[in-house]
């Protein structure tokens, strides 16, 4: 896609020198090779090769060398597969009450990745997303005499941060969403790392109930 700069070397290429230096000589080593070695010694591989991939693509699993529409065609072998186990929904260890009467949402955008580390130098994808802000419906706004565009900020028990609203009426009432990419706006920060999730043992950075100033 691109010229490295300078003397950087494609991935293939360092893990191929590593391998002659510590004494396991490599010869035609390419991506080809390399893809058509895993269809071998991979039985979920079987059928395909490299050339299939370059003329014209195709899906996996192949069934009698074509592609298949769906993972698990034949649906009457879905039980051998996996097993659906049905949970019982958990609430929140915090709930709202009259001091912190809303619940702020954290999640992920699509233009930006994690900490923004790679997508923040990534000026298309600013121009989609460049700051962080806080989602809300027109009834929410409504109730707090806001508009769309207004600065406020949002306050749990851990911290506060302040931020720009943005009017989206998909998000539901009571509820406030914020992206968790940008350090200017650290949410995870008012967030409930304290409390675990009982059985997979992840904090609860999702959910919170907050203050609307």
């Amino acid at each position: 896609v691109v010229t490295p700069p300078g003397e950087v070397k494609m991935d293939l290429d360092i893990i191929l020198e590593l391998m002659d230096r510590m004494g396991y000589k490599q010869v035609n080593r390419t991506p080809e090779t390399i893809f058509n070695e895993l269809c071998e010694v991979t039985p979920l591989y079987n059928g395909f090769n490299y050339s299939i991939l370059e003329e014209e693509g195709v899906q996996w699993p192949l069934i009698g060398g074509k592609g298949t529409e769906f993972l698990y065609q034949d649906l009457s072998n879905l039980k051998k597969k996996f097993s659906l186990i049905p949970v019982e929904l958990v609430n929140s260890i915090e709930v709202i009450n009259d001091e912190y009467p809303y619940y702020l949402s954290t999640g992920r955008v699509l233009y930006q990745y994690h900490t923004r580390s790679m997508s923040g130098r990534v000026e298309g994808l600013n121009e989609k997303c460049p700051e962080p802000y806080a989602e809300m419906n027109s009834n929410l706004l409504e109730k707090i005499s806001k508009k769309d565009g207004d600065v406020i900020t949002i306050k749990s028990r851990r911290g506060e941060i302040t931020l720009k609203i943005k009017e989206r009426d998909g998000v539901k009432d009571g509820v406030v969403f914020v992206p968790f990419h940008f350090s200017s706006a650290l949410v995870n920060e008012l967030t409930g790392s304290e409390f675990l999730e009982p059985i997979s043992k992840t904090p609860e950075y999702k959910i919170c109930p907050v203050k609307l100033i």
